[in-house]
């Protein structure tokens, strides 16, 4: 008979002994609701989004659009080279020299 007693006095196991258990267990299930439900909320706002989007894109007027004339095509320049501080990755062709007379002292070599 001292069990039966004893029984009567504790709390059931399946209950728990501490005190608050039982809130804990109810705010981590509502804070568990509450965060389900922010994704929904997410979800749906990001769907309305979407789908206004993909509307306007149908309903869009095909003149609406703007016309851009297709980029000529030029001949990319090394800004560096323009301004001569690096030599033109650009061969250039050497300009002719005029042909030297009898009184004309011997050139030099052009330097490289």
């Amino acid at each position: 008979m001292a069990i039966n007693d004893r029984t009567a006095q504790e709390p059931p196991p399946f209950l728990g002994t501490r005190p608050g258990r039982r809130a804990q267990a109810i705010q981590r299930l509502q804070i568990g609701g509450l965060g389900l439900g922010v994704i929904l909320l997410v979800i749906g706002v990001a769907n309305v989004v979407m789908d206004r989007a993909q509307e306007v894109e149908q309903t869009a007027v095909p003149e609406a659009k703007l016309n851009t004339p297709a980029p000529e095509e030029t001949q990319a320049s090394d800004p560096l080279a323009d301004i001569g501080v690096v030599p033109s990755p650009e061969p250039t062709t050497p300009t002719p020299e005029p042909t030297s007379t009898a009184g004309d002292a011997p050139k030099a070599p052009p330097a490289l």
